[in-house]
């Protein structure tokens, strides 16, 4: 089976090049929501930052004849679909191409109505098919790797990453002591697997808000003491709606939300919010516990660990800090070069060019020779 983090099988040549030539990189994300904009816009930004001549495009185009690589994300429409078949026939030097798929659109929840127009048998085959036409696929978690690997043997695992201007915002602070959920349409399951228990908190709570940032769901919530903020692309904007002590990230426990990323907790820390976040999907690997918050094996450890980071300030704090320092690791800044490292080799596979070097330093630990 093929799926590794491929980043840390690549050969390099001892000796590299003192000049790289840019790759042209055309990305098509999905839309404009955040899955278009982590998995598409971040790293043709970061990639752009390196020095290559990257783009990102919601929707479609043909992509010029010079171009050396596509990303395309979740190709589940006819015309897409399409063009990708026509892009791998392309005569002479075509553009490798690299599906993106960041959910696990095999098992998709009920309650997921943004997602269930990519739920017909027709489109899941369309989807499929452009995963075996890819020359590689990246995916945001091993678990989905393990999925898609059926359709595709080269598949890169490339987690989210944040921008480093997150990390350098402050944060606004909310006269109440306030928790907070960034949560979009998919997680619905979510919200109806933990409305009891939150319910009980805020009613038992008076003085603890709770915000939710995206999504409405507050009439799941019976609680006066709920407020609502829509989600927005906007940096600044964005991260003056979360105005959190504590970040939550509840997940119900279903096959669609083991293959989800751990970007809440990783958009928490870069703000210097502990989470507490449940013990399931990608939280146990990356959410240290009592250290970068906490993870909740059992529903009443909601209110244990949520009163304990909301009323002791010293706690709160050292768990914020470590938590910054975790996403310090995980800039697009510091990690473009992953993205840039998979696409090299895609190409060197397809096209037999060499590896000569990258736009941004490979750590030792990450090159067999």
């Amino acid at each position: 089976m093929g799926m590794t983090e491929q980043v840390g099988q690549v050969s390099v040549e001892a000796e590299t090049a003192a000049s790289i030539t840019p790759l042209k990189i055309r990305g098509w994300a999905q839309g404009e929501a955040g899955s278009g904009m982590y998995r598409v816009d971040l790293p043709m930004w970061g990639l752009k930052g390196a020095g290559h001549e990257a783009v990102s495009i919601v929707g479609f185009d043909s992509a010029p004849e010079d171009t050396d690589v596509v990303l395309g994300q979740i190709l589940s429409d006819p015309g897409r679909a399409l063009l990708w078949e026509k892009l791998k026939e392309r005569p002479g030097r075509r553009p490798v191409l690299i599906a993106e798929i960041d959910d696990n659109l095999w098992d998709i929840h009920g309650s997921n109505v943004g997602a269930a127009g990519l739920a017909s048998p027709e489109v899941t085959r369309r989807i499929e098919d452009s995963l075996r036409i890819a020359d590689a696929v990246t995916v945001t978690t091993p678990h989905l790797g393990e999925l898609v690997s059926r359709f595709n043997e080269n598949v890169y695992v490339l987690p989210n990453c944040v921008d480093l201007n997150l990390l350098l915002h402050p944060k606004e602070e909310p006269e109440r002591k306030t928790f907070g959920w960034t949560v979009s349409a998919s997680h619905a399951m979510d919200v109806r697997d933990v409305t009891g228990t939150l319910s009980h908190y805020l009613r038992r709570h008076p003085e603890v808000d709770l915000h939710l940032v995206g999504q409405d769901f507050r009439e799941l919530i019976s609680a006066p003491n709920v407020r609502h903020s829509t989600w927005n692309a906007e940096l600044n904007d964005y991260v003056k709606s979360i105005d959190f002590h504590v970040g939550i990230a509840p997940l119900m426990y279903h096959a669609f939300n083991k293959s989800r990323s751990d970007i809440k907790a990783l958009e928490y820390a870069a703000l210097g919010i502990p989470v507490v976040a449940a013990n399931y999907g990608p939280y146990p690997d990356t959410v240290v516990h009592g250290e970068t918050g906490f993870l909740v094996k059992q529903p009443h450890e909601w209110a244990k660990y949520l009163n304990e980071l909301l009323f002791d300030d010293e706690l709160r704090t050292l768990m914020g800090l470590n938590a910054k320092v975790w996403a310090s690791t995980r800039t697009i800044q510091g990690n473009a070069w992953k993205w840039e490292l998979a696409m090299r080799e895609t190409i060197a596979r397809v096209h037999g060019d060499p590896i000569v070097g990258l736009n941004a330093p490979l750590p030792a630990e990450l090159v067999s020779v």
